[in-house]
């Protein structure tokens, strides 16, 4: 636990923003549970954005990979040319 001016505090791992527990946007048992690693809400939401952004591309990516095994799987059942 961190403090500034004697109110304990947390800064975001991300922006490096420091933030009172009482300012009511950080949970002090969560803080203090995560204290090595917490990240402030604006930079949860950028970090979920970027998260839900990189699934997509690994599920189009799997996507084209599928296809691709059904080429080379039709190719090998009807002896078609590489």
């Amino acid at each position: 636990m961190t403090y500034v001016l004697g109110v304990a505090g947390i800064q975001c791992e991300l922006c490096f923003q420091w933030y009172h527990y009482s300012c009511g946007s950080v949970k002090t048992q969560a803080a203090e549970r995560e204290r090595e690693n917490w990240n402030c809400e604006k930079c949860r939401t950028e970090k979920v954005r970027m998260l839900q952004e990189e699934l997509q591309n690994m599920l189009q990516q799997i996507d084209e990979l599928k296809a691709r095994k059904r080429e080379l799987k039709e190719k090998l059942t009807t002896g078609g040319s590489w």
